[in-house]
């Protein structure tokens, strides 16, 4: 009984640079390729340009300003192991949600009316947070991740800089093709 007093009631917050290493972990469990931002599907760069300065910017624009040899990690990642990972994020602990399905109902519910529906097809990456980012597993693209669980996606298109996940690429799990 006494051992009971002495568990908090809510998980404790997670260090603010614990999400890199946390983030590199789950990419590390999935298959993943490096690609040259020249090489990137028009949906990532889509996604890259809005994310880098707004839905006016050019995937050329984008390419200008981090140069050509600029790498990313893509992946397809499961929509039940990122689901898992945004519940371990400080924010969805801090604020008590208990459940996935509750925080994405409460995201809805303050966002739906910006939260569009995605197509099946074609669709854009989260981009996941590195080592200087916030303390969330995603660093953009909530809209779209809540939008792909409610279509029931069964995994998520993501990518992240690969100079901010250096300990990953070098286990040499990349994709072949």
């Amino acid at each position: 009984m006494k051992l009971l007093r002495l568990l908090p009631s809510r998980p404790p917050p997670v260090p603010p640079g614990d999400i890199s290493t946390r983030n590199r972990a789950l990419v590390a469990m999935v298959p993943w390729r490096l690609c040259r931002i020249t090489d990137l599907p028009w949906t990532h760069l889509r996604a890259l340009a809005v994310h880098q300065k707004g839905p006016d910017r050019t995937p050329e624009e984008i390419i200008a300003e981090l140069g050509e040899r600029k790498v990313l990690g893509l992946a397809e990642i499961p929509m039940d192991l990122l689901r898992l990972q945004v519940m371990n994020d400080p924010n969805r602990r801090l604020d008590g949600f208990t459940c996935f399905e509750e925080y994405h109902e409460f995201f809805l519910s303050v966002e739906g009316k910006n939260t569009p529906r995605h197509p099946r097809r074609d669709r854009w990456p989260v981009i996941l947070s590195g080592l200087l980012r916030d303390r969330d597993t995603i660093w953009d693209g909530w809209h779209r991740f809540h939008s792909y669980y409610r279509a029931s996606a069964k995994s998520v298109p993501a990518m992240w800089y690969a100079d901010e996940y250096p300990v990953v690429h070098t286990k040499r799990r990349q994709r072949k093709g």
